[in-house]
């Protein structure tokens, strides 16, 4: 494992305001924020000045990586750029001030086999080291985070660090220097093994302060408890949960309630690995137990997760069994409590004195309460097991259904290239066909919502799309499926792109609710797909794809493919020929964004761009291709009182040569006797705003296609261009029906 030298930060102790600052050469900054939006690092900026230094936004910890340049580029004078560690990436904060060594720890991850992504160099004198992250690795913070390593954090979800392009103010302005950027390798699948060996680690680290006198015990060996074991299991189980939930802030007995977590999963991990406790409902409850008690809203779901990971797996490696069974009198009502019908098969009847006599006889044997608590978790997990048999049983209904699907039959290809083809059918001509699936790709504020305004106004109401593209009216209703506008502004927008048939247009507002649209699951896609069905809908809009993969675990590099089957499967479920989606491009490059699978899912690929991509208010672009689908780049004009678009077929190169045509024939004016392309090109290049070389080249080529330049021989084998007709007056080119001046000209003199 080798490391860059470190270099010292050139401008660290000079004096410098609060705020972000660039420390180094904005390229190397502007390379690490795309590295970390690549690989979907949330980053946020915060507010300054604060106290101490600055204020944080409201749940920064939950940040969405979807947005990164939104914030990125509204930045002010006083503010700071952070990261926010994720399953992609997490850091190991390294501070000097509080014992610790950045070259210890820089061995420490060599020795560990962590390899180290990215480096920096702190105000501070300190280190961030960048590594790959982990679902399971937890934030590890304060003195006594990591035994034996003070000084030592590790920042993953729901916990940040500041990013280089940040001066701090407690430093006397001074910032952070890159030392190492290789994130980008990083992007071709995560580093597994760095990421487990660290996970692994800290697991070992943070068991070594949860230490009891329990005696250890072997694994369990899946052998059926006892019901006074089951009890004993089941009340340790809810004690440790109400404990957590009891939890305050920055309290608990065992320094706050993120250590609480790791204690009480560490504690029940146990008694999973030692008495068959159920793993999944440990999980589940445990999670629970966080969302009373503040946790999981404070550092976020991934970060409790991570926690509960890390406390079960050190509690898993040191088994704890139930202690021995004993003789209990409540043994036999639980039993037959469990056994609902008798050996002739009629149910046994559970009265009101059975259970008052063996609340008699547990009296004088043992702790009432405690007894009145085994008879009632025995019979929740008696309701446990009925649910259990309740879904078992959808299960194999499922399995049912799916056998009697009837598969397609099966044809040879001679057969099949047999049959005719129908002429190719467009929803929209050259655009979208009868039954396809397009996907429309834009830069941010590209105007996506202005475009699909137009669409659905057109497949409604009529008329052609875009200025230009015929529409075949559908035979039944759209839908709009969005998650990105609250319902109060999507209300505003629809109405004014005044469609008149309003009625054939469902809107199914998500903001806030996208998790409703889990498609993923079977039984919630039917419903879905009964109500599209019920309504005939023809056509679906889904505005936009990454909420629905954030809202469902999916990765955007490497999973969307999964949501685009299920959507697959809703339309054929709901009886849906044709979608439209709608999805971000990338911030370096005019593809869409994340996994390639998307891209493919499409028959036509809509692309938006802007002309200039830092500029708002620049010109739109519009273009399509796919299967049966080329349409060349060309320029959208926007009405602002009808909110149409059209489309002409003006590409961004061709706006380019037209404005160096004109150039050009200014220069050319200029000189009557004509010049070289050479001299043409350096002429241009001398302008104000001079132009590229490619630029005058196709204006040359376009003048002279059009009459509008003559071509001789010059010396040296040069190629002489001229005006070809100009007006003897004011030696400007003539256009058509004017023989020797303009008649402008003319009455000028005149």
């Amino acid at each position: 494992m080798t490391h860059s030298p470190v270099n010292p930060d050139p401008v660290a102790h000079v004096a410098a305001g609060p705020g972000l600052r660039l420390v180094q050469d904005l390229s190397r900054e502007q390379e690490l924020f795309e590295h970390l939006d690549a690989l979907g690092v949330p980053m946020f900026i915060t507010l300054g000045p604060g106290r101490p230094e600055y204020r944080y936004p409201d749940g920064w910890q939950t940040t969405d990586p979807a947005t990164n340049w939104d914030r990125l580029e509204r930045f002010t004078e006083g503010d700071a750029v952070c990261a926010v560690g994720c399953d992609a990436v997490a850091f190991v904060d390294v501070d000097p001030q509080n014992g610790a060594s950045v070259d210890d720890v820089r061995a420490l991850l060599d020795q560990l086999g962590v390899r180290v992504y990215y480096e920096d160099r702190t105000p501070g004198g300190g280190a961030h080291f960048g590594v790959a992250g982990h679902p399971d690795l937890p934030t590890v913070s304060g003195q006594k985070g990591l035994p034996g390593w003070p000084g030592v954090e590790i920042k993953s979800h729901g916990s940040h660090v500041y990013l280089p392009g940040t001066r701090r103010p407690k430093y006397d302005g001074a910032g952070y220097f890159i030392i190492t950027d290789n994130l980008e390798a990083l992007a071709d699948g995560g580093d597994i093994d760095s990421a487990e060996a660290l996970v692994g680690f800290v697991a070992a680290m943070r068991g070594l302060a949860h230490k009891d006198s329990a005696p250890a015990a072997p694994p369990w060996d899946g052998s059926p408890l006892s019901e006074s074991q089951r009890a004993w299991i089941d009340a340790t189980f809810r004690w440790v949960i109400t404990e957590l939930q009891q939890c305050p802030p920055g309290q608990g007995d065992h320094g706050g309630r993120n250590n609480h977590l790791n204690r009480a999963a560490w504690r029940l991990g146990k008694f999973v690995a030692g008495a068959g406790l159920d793993e999944q409902l440990v999980i589940a409850e445990l999670e629970r137990a966080c969302d009373v008690n503040g946790l999981t809203a404070e550092d976020g779901i991934h970060s409790v997760r991570a926690t509960i990971a890390s406390g079960l797996r050190g509690g898993k490696a040191q088994p704890q069994a139930a202690p021995a069974a004993t003789a209990d009198p409540l043994d036999d009502i639980i039993t037959r409590m469990r056994e609902p019908h008798s050996d002739a098969g009629a149910p046994v009847a559970m009265t009101a004195t059975d259970i008052q006599q063996a609340d008699t006889t547990a009296a004088d044997t043992g702790d009432p309460a405690a007894r009145a608590h085994r008879l009632f978790e025995s019979g929740v997990a008696f309701e446990l097991e009925k649910l259990r048999i309740r879904e078992e049983a959808r299960t194999r209904l499922r399995r049912e259904q799916a056998a009697s699907i009837t598969m397609p039959p099966r044809i040879s290809l001679t057969d099949f290239l047999a049959q005719p083809d129908p002429p190719i059918a467009y929803r929209i001509d050259r655009l979208h066909p009868v039954g396809g699936r397009s996907l429309l790709a834009a830069q941010k504020k590209a105007g996506k919502t202005t475009f699909i305004g137009n669409l659905m106004r057109c497949l409604v109401d009529g008329g052609d799309f875009l200025g230009r593209f015929t529409v075949n009216p559908l035979h039944g209703r759209v839908a709009l499926i969005d998650n990105e506008l609250h319902e109060t502004t999507l209300r505003r927008w629809l109405r004014d792109y005044n469609i008149v048939n309003t009625g054939a247009i469902d809107v199914h507002p998500l903001r806030g609710k996208v998790s409703t649209f889990n498609i993923l699951d079977p039984d919630i896609r039917s419903r879905w797909a009964a109500d599209l069905r019920a309504a005939d809908t023809s056509l679906v809009v889904l505005d936009c794809l990454r909420p629905f993969l954030d809202a469902l675990g999916l990765n955007e590099h490497t999973e969307a493919g999964q949501f685009l089957v299920a959507f697959d499967e809703l339309l054929g479920e709901a009886g849906i020929d044709e979608a439209v989606v709608v999805h971000h491009m990338g911030h370096s490059g005019e593809r869409s964004r994340g996994d390639s699978r998307i891209g493919d899912w499409a028959d036509a690929n809509w692309k938006i761009v802007r002309e200039d991509a830092e500029d708002d208010a620049s010109t739109r672009y519009f273009s399509a291709f796919g299967r049966d689908v080329d349409i060349r780049e060309g320029r959208l004009a926007f009405d602002k009182t009808s909110r149409t678009l059209t489309f002409a077929p003006t590409s961004r190169t061709d706006a380019k040569v037209e404005a160096a045509l004109l150039a050009v024939v200014d220069i050319l004016t200029s000189q009557p006797d004509g010049l070289s392309a050479n001299a043409i090109e350096m002429a241009a290049n001398d302008l104000a705003e001079p132009l590229k070389r490619a630029a005058v080249r196709g204006a040359l080529k376009r003048g002279i296609e059009i009459g509008l330049f003559a071509v001789s021989p010059g010396e040296r084998n040069s190629k002489i261009h001229r005006l070809a007709s100009t007006c003897r007056t004011c030696g400007k080119p003539m256009s058509g029906g004017q023989a020797f001046e303009h008649l402008s000209c003319i009455e000028e003199a005149a």
